[in-house]
């Protein structure tokens, strides 16, 4: 069902319960990238943030950095159409001291901010709007070789 709305901006958030304080991988991380594949098919910007929460909900450190944190709208025709997707690539830089945090993650609260044009038109969400996200990992990782010695 379509929706028409008029607004400047509006917000989603969402808390998982993500317990990261047991994954012992994340020791072997020398550094690396947490990367963000957007295919974004509204008419509307949208800027993503997340925050790693201890086991107090407390927040310890976000995930993206500011600006980079932006996915781009479709391109829209003169009626504010969407006509064609925009791809936007977001990195989430895994620093020691956020790997560090990431060991203390029990949560990861998620705010999502859409942002429409100013001085919004009335804007059309049509059922084939959508938004596609691809999450992937590029780490240099610490592999550990195995000495077994064979009992003659």
């Amino acid at each position: 069902m379509p929706l028409q709305i008029r607004a400047d901006y509006f917000k989603l958030v969402s808390k998982s319960a993500i317990d990261l304080t047991s994954v012992n991988q994340i020791d072997n991380i020398n550094y690396g990238d947490i990367v963000l594949q957007c295919t974004n098919g509204f008419p509307f910007n949208a800027v993503l943030q997340g925050y790693i929460l201890n086991e107090q909900e407390q927040i310890i450190d976000s995930l993206f950095n500011v600006p980079g944190n932006v996915i781009k709208e479709g391109t829209v025709d003169i009626n504010n159409i969407v006509i064609q997707a925009n791809y936007t690539e977001l990195k989430i830089n895994l620093t020691q001291p956020k790997l560090q945090n990431l060991k203390q993650c029990k949560f990861i609260k998620f705010v999502s901010q859409f942002n429409l044009p100013p001085q919004p038109p009335d804007i059309k969400l049509l059922e084939s709007y959508n938004l596609d996200l691809i999450l992937s990992l590029d780490v240099n990782y610490k592999a550990r070789k195995n000495n077994h010695v064979k009992a003659t």
